[in-house]
C-alpha cells in the first residue's frame, strides 16, 4: 500500500492536517495510485523469460536444420559430379568399369561452418549390365555420411547407353 502525503496549500495548520488526512483516507479507501505492483512485475519477467527461451530453442533447431541441409547439398553435389563424370565415358570405357568406392571425400571447396567440419563423405558407384542385347548400363551412385544425428545417404541412378544418359 502506498501512502501519499501532500503539502498544504494554505498556511493554516488545521487545513494541512485535513488535507493530509484526506490523502491517507483516499489511500485506505481503495483508490489505487498509478504504477505496477511487485507481483505484476514478476509475472511480466516470467512471461518474457518463457518467450526468450522459446526463441532460443527455435534458433538452435534452425541451426541444426541448416547444417543437415548443407550436408544434403554437398552429398547431392558429389552424386551429380560423379554422374557427370561418368556421362563423358564412351560405351567401351563403361564395359571395363568396375564398382568402386571412395572414402573420406572432402567437401570439394564448399564452405563448412562450425559443427559440420567433422563430417566425412564416402561415395560408392555400382554398375549393372542391362539386357544382354541392349547396349546399356544402369549406374547407381550413393554418397553416405555420418553426422551428429546418425548415418545418412543419398542415392541416385541413371541408365547409360553409348555415350548418353536416358
Amino acid at each position: 500500500m502506498k501512502i501519499i502525503l501532500k503539502e498544504p496549500r494554505s498556511a493554516s495548520s488545521s487545513s494541512a492536517i485535513s488535507q493530509s488526512g484526506a490523502a491517507i483516507g483516499s489511500a485506505l479507501s481503495g483508490s489505487r495510485p498509478s504504477g505496477f505492483t511487485l507481483i505484476e512485475v514478476l509475472v511480466a519477467i516470467v512471461l518474457i523469460s518463457f518467450g526468450c527461451l522459446a526463441a532460443g530453442t527455435m534458433q538452435i533447431s534452425a541451426m541444426k536444420a541448416k547444417i543437415a541441409a548443407d550436408n544434403v547439398t554437398v552429398a547431392s553435389f558429389l552424386v551429380e559430379s560423379e554422374l557427370e563424370k561418368l556421362k563423358t565415358l564412351s560405351f567401351n570405357d563403361l564395359t571395363h568399369q568396375k564398382d568402386y568406392q571412395v572414402a573420406n571425400l572432402s567437401r570439394l571447396g564448399m564452405p563448412c561452418p562450425g559443427p559440420c567440419q567433422g563430417v566425412s563423405f564416402s561415395r560408392a558407384v555400382k554398375f549393372y549390365k542391362g539386357n544382354p542385347t541392349s547396349l546399356s548400363y544402369h549406374v547407381e551412385v550413393e554418397v553416405a555420411w555420418r553426422d551428429s544425428t546418425g548415418q545418412k545417404s543419398l542415392r541416385r541412378g541413371a541408365i547409360l547407353t553409348g555415350t548418353t544418359f536416358i
